[in-house]
């Protein structure tokens, strides 16, 4: 049986959330054997896809929505058809081991919100086909976000060196303790120079919460842009400690692991690819 772990932000824009998902599900595809589903819930949002999409070279344009993705899983779902099989067939590959499902082609986020009522059912597919579901949802507090979170064996909660945000973020949780009963902490764009370091943060906001960091990366966004980000990982697979870009790597790296270590799974499990 597999993990769903889930991606979240308090706030739109604020965490670099769909960022440092495409980096985790990157290493995972390129460093290990195992199977990994990405996906994304969020309605007005296909950066998951454009950052992955063109750099998958079985296809060269995006794909009709309507044959593949969400929806049709959904539809699957609702018809009492929905199989562990079946997931497989509505996702694009992009590594050997990783496949993206892609987000809905509704015209309006109400259509979208109506998933919320099966999505629970095909998240328990995914974890019988894949070891891990990567999902990126909406950021904040709405239905389908919350019901995603609660079927999350682990939340990644993406934050900033902002510190409205952290307030925000440290006040909710105290409200909703179920809600986040599980989780890790990863500061996006991460600035070494900040006053507000890992350790900061733990100790002004007197927590106990494992809290990991993504470093800003230009080169690795650029990637993300430019439908490049497959090329981008495979180039620096094997980087040392002079490259410009290894600090960023190691980072992505250590947030994996923490993430295989918060489900309690030893990542060694997955013999590392040396291809």
């Amino acid at each position: 049986m597999g993990s769903v772990v889930t991606f979240w932000g308090l706030k739109a824009g604020q965490g670099a959330t769909s960022s440092n998902l495409i980096s985790v599900a990157a290493i995972n595809g390129m460093d290990y054997h195992h199977r990994t589903l990405l996906s994304n819930t969020q309605f007005d949002s296909n950066t998951i896809e454009q950052a992955f999409i063109n750099s998958n070279r079985t296809i060269n344009t995006l794909h009709n929505y309507s044959t593949l993705g969400l929806d049709q899983l959904e539809n699957l779902a609702r018809s009492k058809q929905l199989s562990n099989n079946s997931i497989k067939d509505y996702t694009v590959p992009i590594f050997a081991g990783l496949d993206l499902l892609p987000s809905t082609s509704k015209p309006s986020s109400d259509m979208h919100t109506n998933i919320t009522d099966v999505i629970g059912s095909i998240y328990q597919s995914s974890k019988n086909v894949y070891d891990l579901t990567l999902v990126d949802v909406h950021p904040g507090d709405n239905k389908l976000t919350n019901e995603i979170l609660h079927h999350s064996d682990l939340i990644v909660v993406n934050l900033n060196q902002n510190v409205i945000v952290l307030k925000a973020f440290f006040e909710l949780i105290k409200q909703k303790p179920d809600l986040f009963s599980k989780m890790i902490i990863v500061i996006g764009q991460y600035d070494y120079s900040s006053k507000y370091t890992i350790k900061n943060i733990s100790r002004t906001f007197k927590s106990k919460i494992p809290v990991y960091a993504i470093p800003h990366n230009s080169n690795f966004m650029d990637a993300c842009n430019e439908q490049q980000v497959v090329e981008f990982f495979l180039k620096r697979k094997n980087i040392n400690s002079t490259h410009e870009d290894y600090s960023f790597m190691e980072a992505a790296r250590y947030l994996n692991k923490a993430i295989f270590k918060a489900l309690e799974i030893d990542h060694r499990l997955y013999e590392e690819r040396e291809d």
